[in-house]
């Protein structure tokens, strides 16, 4: 009898919480739909036109941060007016972000603060470029889809243990729902969007290693010739072993590097994109720009082709370090175009024109001034991104020599600005990064002594790098340096930096 009355409580308190459930699904867009009536009229200020941003770490203006992203560069090229209206920036762009998350956060801010006029403008991809694809996996992922609470549930719960269910996190399935979605949302609290197909570093950088690396003599001859500059003969020899080994992204990338050297600019960018397909080298792919250029297409999206607006600003075509600071973070250029790209798509929208439609380096950086302590930061950043990337390079040399140069540039910063600004111990542990990166166990021994980060300045990692506490451990890790010397560390995997 007791276990009767157990089973039927157990039983009534499933049923209440799935009619609960059931009925805040039901009348969850109605309660959106009232609180955007109620909300509508004291949320924006009169005057105002609200551009909501969109994205990644590209999007909020790394490495130079909200200091210089490509929003604010835009509202600036525009005299911070849109006609009449005041121009108010609302970047919810993250760094290490997704569509899925820039959704819920648009959602959000939508819902307490319903615009009364605005645009969306989307940069996003970067850290969604996976390449496989699960039918079934996919199929049970878009009928959660269709509840918002499991929707929100599966967002939040997103990890490897759900792959199995629910696929991976990025398929190309995946991002163009998102992205779809996410369109959809603004055009259902009146903004239009404006969406950007993607760029990056396709020439400079190398791919990261995967399960199929190169070997054998005649990779080693190939590698040979290229280093002597005989340029067609390694490209020959390349293009032998891409045949025979049914493509492997190193072979596609030294190939594009020989095409490049003999003028064949067009082959080599082939070949370049070709590495960026193979997903997951934060380059984007061709299958996401053909999916940007869809949704844009279907959902009524203005598309701005910032892709090609960057090639056609590359020598050959051959996007590199003239436009990008790393992978896929643009330098003040590539910024500067990208928030030109963006301004073509407002002004075809709006039917306005920027007050400064051509604007050069020299203007913006009187604009947005630079302080030799920014500055400073911004090339310590690319040292860390540069050394843990080149962890995973298969040419990883090629990616520290970056990271010597943006060190070396740091370090006159340092010496102009003088010893009071404690830059020194900063210099310090950039040169230990490279070293860790070298695996030149005499240098980071060195530099740990002399930084004295193990000692007095053992605070310095944790408190100074507070993002980093587990990915420098990491770092030493890999450099070959005993363990015991630095066991009271964080412990961590040498993850890198976005």
């Amino acid at each position: 009898m007791q276990k009767n009355k157990a089973r039927i409580a157990a039983i009534a308190v499933l049923l209440t919480a799935t009619v609960a459930l059931a009925a805040l699904e039901l009348f969850f867009p109605a309660f959106l739909a009232a609180n955007r009536r109620l909300r509508a009229a004291s949320s924006q200020e009169a005057g105002t036109i609200n551009i909501y941003v969109a994205g990644e770490s590209t999007a909020v203006g790394v490495p130079y941060d909200s200091e210089l992203s490509f929003s604010r560069i835009l509202a600036w090229m525009y005299g911070g007016r849109l006609g009449p209206d005041r121009i108010n920036i609302i970047n919810l762009a993250q760094q290490g972000s997704g569509l899925e998350a820039q959704y819920w956060a648009l959602l959000k801010e939508l819902s307490l603060r319903p615009p009364r006029k605005g645009l969306l403008l989307v940069y996003a991809g970067i850290n969604e470029t996976g390449v496989e694809e699960d039918t079934g996996a996919v199929a049970r992922w878009r009928l959660a889809q269709g509840s918002v609470l499991l929707s929100k549930l599966l967002f939040l719960a997103e990890g490897e243990e759900l792959e199995p269910v629910f696929g991976p996190r990025s398929t190309p399935a995946k991002f163009e729902y998102r992205l779809r979605r996410l369109v959809s949302l603004a055009a259902s609290h009146g903004l239009r969007t404006v969406i950007s197909t993607l760029s990056g570093n396709f020439s400079g950088l190398p791919p990261y290693r995967s399960g199929e690396v190169p070997a054998g003599p005649v990779y080693a001859a190939a590698l040979r010739s290229e280093a002597a500059g005989r340029w067609k003969e390694a490209a020959d020899l390349y293009a032998g072993l891409l045949v025979v080994s049914h493509g492997q992204p190193e072979l596609h990338y030294r190939l594009g590097v020989c095409l490049a050297k003999r003028g064949r600019a067009r082959e080599a960018a082939a070949h370049f994109l070709r590495v960026a397909d193979y997903g997951q080298q934060k380059r984007p792919t061709s299958i996401q720009n053909d999916t940007i250029r869809r949704v844009a297409a279907s959902q009524g999206a203005r598309l701005v082709e910032t892709a090609e607006l960057f090639e056609r600003a590359s020598p050959g075509g051959l996007v590199g370090y003239n436009l990008f600071l790393d992978a896929h973070h643009p330098n003040l250029a590539g910024y500067l175009l990208l928030a030109g790209s963006f301004s073509a798509g407002v002004s075809e929208l709006t039917g306005i024109k920027p007050r400064r439609s051509a604007p050069t380096e020299r203007e913006m950086l009187a604009a947005f001034p630079f302080s030799d302590d920014e500055l400073f930061e911004v090339h310590a950043s690319r040292v860390k991104w540069f050394c843990a990337n080149s962890t995973m390079s298969t040419a990883p040399e090629q990616l520290i020599r970056k990271a010597e140069e943006h060190a070396a540039a740091a370090e006159a910063l340092a010496g102009r600005l003088g010893k009071s600004r404690g830059l020194e111990l900063k210099v310090c542990f950039l040169k230990l990064l490279i070293s860790a990166a070298r695996r030149d166990t005499g240098g980071v021994r060195f530099w740990l002594e002399r930084g004295d980060f193990l000692g007095r300045n053992s605070g310095f990692i944790k408190a100074g790098n507070a993002d980093y506490d587990s990915w420098v451990r990491g770092m030493l890790v890999y450099s070959g340096l005993p363990e015991a010397l630095y066991l009271d560390l964080p412990a961590g995997s040498g993850a890198p930096p976005g």
